[in-house]
């Protein structure tokens, strides 16, 4: 009597839990068990692999259910199993299926072809149905039965046969499926005959890539984008953290468009993530391109897109990764002729495109309108998307398209915890689908054909006079500043508001307050011998006013009228190199606050949420009263005195009402960007007053006879080893752009405040 052991194993997703139905009808004839029970999820064989693959079809058929795409056979120690991909296996729309195998001499036609089939084997639609052997050639009786599992999360069924118990079995057979509506015999779709030696050579390739992946300039903002709590389209959790842990999972390659930038690297570093970053790259799972700034000022001059890319690319190299043959720009532009520019095209209206000659440079048109939220679903991908990736793995290979998924990741359901992981798998669970890592990427075929799109941004002159002193000024720790400035208000943000280049306009200028002290620190008189330097004449940030500069060997100071503030201050040590201790908070960041408060018109006040300087405001008209060692503005209510020595700089405030004033601390914001970077800043109460920087380096004091608070970036930072918890009440800091920290001094009217470097 034949042995009836196994008769289906099924595997069902129920509201997320993975469980195989097994069902046990009879063994020799005794009945052990009636019906079927859940049994926890396991991958009952070992992965299948493109060598495996034996024949691929179309995704043509209407009811995807009925709609064959693959067939694979394999081979094991007892076990012959071939597996069927379905676009789509929907149990409640599933069609009969019916597969025949053929390795004996003689039998009988069958449905296949017109071969003489050894064996059909019927798999009924219905999540139970019991599968058939049709053998008329052999004895129906004597022949094994066959395991079958089916899995609708990643649209497979597999047949699996005692190959100890197939008559004359040698291991070389030939294979056929085909669909029919249940019942009917009408068929609806077909694999043709194939042999079990058959080797595919084509596959879909798949490029994951993604932008927006960390716009990150405060502690909150990167908590949220890398693992934020109801910040998905579906309003669950999201973030780069469960892209990437279901990318490593199911070791599937993703590449970062916009991730190894400076600032992105210093938010990455800072929330202890570069050593997984690192350990992907390292795995091929990770690419990470160079990026290049948004142009929402017209074209960046060519010196100044080197420029850029050298910080960049000394940023990467600073926390460990390794360079990108990859270069991302937000708009088309000529790069080195040996890397490949990949570029959003809004003019391509699918997700498909292909890598492209324009000279000597290749480029890759990103498809930018295709990409949208729903790419993935709780159903796993796209069933278009599916059907798009097996149409693409039969195209021929000079016109084989890649296909780009991903997109602007905080709009994405590739970030959300529930939707990554199966998206991954079922990629890794179908091999005709190839995931490209950067090496893939820069292999793969390039035409001629396509002509590269002219960017609208033409509005360089507008920013000219601050281009052309930026290009001036000799290479200084100042100059330095002055471009991560510039990175600062090129810096993508989400959500991208349109008036968000306006608003960053108004501060464009203040670029020129870092080049005015790259002439302080460079230049060797007049005060290098002592004397104090005062000039209110000239203009460093292009507002058509004139600001004053006050100098000594080792202090520097602007200070603006407007707003009678303290721009910039900066100190230099005793081995020459320089400090910054205050600047704007727009240094920065820019565009945090709501957009409702925004006025476009209001100059260096544009953003409410920046904090132009030390002791800036009340806005009024100010009078410039040069005095010894320094200056007095004056306006009708309030007095400010500006005084610089040898201690540092002094500020004495008088005014007929009580009085609250913030002082920016930006203490040596380069040291962002290397390893580490954010555990070297600490806050220390001394007994002349409050220290705030780098251990056992360069720290500011500040002193005052009011009351001082102050807050920190970094005054919640193991928040940051957490997910995002929208009922924590996270403290001041959190909010703060990174490396900001915020003295507060209140009074009754009049005080002084002092700022000094620590030795």
């Amino acid at each position: 009597m034949g042995q009836r052991f196994l008769k289906t194993f099924y595997h069902k997703d129920t509201k997320r839990t993975k469980f195989f139905f097994v069902c046990f009808v009879s063994l020799w004839g005794i009945v052990f068990l009636a019906g079927c029970i859940p049994a926890p999820y396991s991958q009952p064989t070992a992965p299948w692999t493109f060598t495996q693959l034996r024949a691929l079809d179309p995704g043509d058929t209407p009811n995807p259910s009925h709609d064959l795409i693959a067939l694979y056979t394999r081979r094991t120690t007892h076990n012959l199993e071939i597996r069927l991909d379905v676009l789509d296996l929907n149990l409640a729309q599933q069609g009969d299926l019916f597969l025949m195998l053929d390795w004996l001499p003689g039998g009988e036609s069958a449905e296949g072809g017109g071969r003489a089939w050894d064996v059909e084997i019927a798999i009924p639609a219905g999540e139970l149905a019991s599968e058939r052997v049709l053998n008329p050639h052999l004895n129906a009786d004597q022949f094994p039965t066959p395991l079958v599992v089916r899995d609708p999360q990643l649209d497979t069924i597999t047949i699996r046969l005692n190959i100890h118990q197939l008559p004359q079995f040698n291991g070389h057979f030939y294979a056929a499926a085909y669909s029919t509506i249940p019942g009917t015999g009408t068929k609806t779709d077909e694999i043709e005959p194939v042999s079990s030696e058959a080797r595919i050579t084509s596959r879909a390739p798949l490029l994951l890539a993604f932008w927006n992946t960390m716009p990150a300039h405060t502690p909150a903002q990167a908590l949220r984008r890398w693992d934020g709590a109801h910040t998905g389209p579906l309003g669950q959790r999201h973030g780069l953290s469960h892209l990437l842990e279901a990318a490593e999972h199911s070791r599937i390659p993703v590449v970062l468009l916009d991730a190894a930038t400076p600032l992105s690297l210093a938010a990455l570093d800072m929330m202890g993530k570069m050593p997984q970053l690192t350990s992907m790259q390292s795995q091929g799972l990770l690419g990470l391109s160079e990026t290049l700034p948004a142009a929402y000022y017209g074209t960046l001059p060519n010196w100044a897109i080197e420029t850029i890319s050298q910080h960049n690319r000394a940023a990467t190299a600073a926390f460990g990764l390794r360079g990108s043959q990859l270069v991302y720009a937000p708009t088309l532009t000529a790069i080195s002729a040996d890397k490949l520019l990949i570029a959003p095209d809004t003019t391509i209206e699918t997700l498909q495109t292909q890598i492209y000659r324009h000279g000597a440079q290749a480029y890759l048109p990103l498809p930018v309108a295709g990409n949208t939220s729903q790419q993935i679903d709780y159903n796993g991908l796209n069933i278009e998307i599916r059907r798009a990736l097996i149409n693409a793995a039969l195209a021929p290979n000079n016109a084989r398209p890649i296909t780009v998924l991903g997109g602007d990741l905080p709009h994405s359901n590739w970030g959300d915890a529930h939707l990554a992981e199966p998206a991954m798998a079922y990629i890794a669970a179908h091999p005709w689908i190839q995931a490209l890592n950067e090496q893939d990427l820069l292999t793969q075929p390039r035409l001629d054909t396509r002509i590269l799109p002219t960017s609208n941004n033409s509005n360089d002159a507008n920013f000219f006079p601050v281009y052309a002193a930026l290009h001036a000024t000799p290479d200084s720790a100042s100059a330095d500043l002055a471009y991560a400035a510039l990175l600062t208000l090129l810096a993508p943000a989400d959500p991208l508001h349109p008036d968000l280049a306006a608003l960053r306009a108004n501060y464009w200028g203040e670029i020129g307050i870092w080049l005015a002290a790259a002439h302080w620190e460079l230049a060797s008189t007049p005060w290098h011998d002592g004397e104090i330097f005062t000039d209110c004449t000239t203009d460093p940030d292009f507002d058509g006013e004139a600001e004053c500069l006050l100098a000594l060997t080792d202090y520097f100071a602007i200070i603006d009228p407007d707003g009678a503030r303290l721009s910039l201050l900066l100190a230099r040590q005793e081995d020459g190199s320089i400090v910054q201790l205050v600047a704007p908070s727009s240094q920065f960041t820019v565009g945090l606050s709501d957009p409702l408060g925004w006025d476009l018109a209001a100059g260096v006040q544009a953003d409410p949420g920046v904090i132009s300087g030390g002791f800036a405001g009340p806005w009024e008209e100010y009078r410039v009263e040069h005095i010894a060692n320094g200056i007095r503005l004056n306006s009708t209510s309030i007095s400010k005195t500006f005084l610089l020595n040898d201690e540092g700089l002094r500020m004495e405030y008088t005014s007929a009402i009580p009085v609250e004033t913030q002082i920016p601390l930006g203490v040596a914001p380069e040291l962002r960007f290397s390893p580490g970077w954010a555990e070297r800043y600490e806050s220390e109460e001394l007994l002349q007053g409050w220290a705030w920087g780098i251990k056992d380096n360069a720290r500011g004091l500040i002193q005052t006879s009011g009351t001082l608070t102050h807050q920190t970036f970094r005054d919640d930072l193991p928040a940051l080893s957490l997910p995002e918890n929208p009922n924590f009440d996270y403290p001041p800091g959190h909010y703060f752009p990174f490396p900001l920290a915020v003295a507060t001094v209140q009074a009754e009217g009049t005080f002084w405040v002092q700022i000094s470097l620590l030795p």
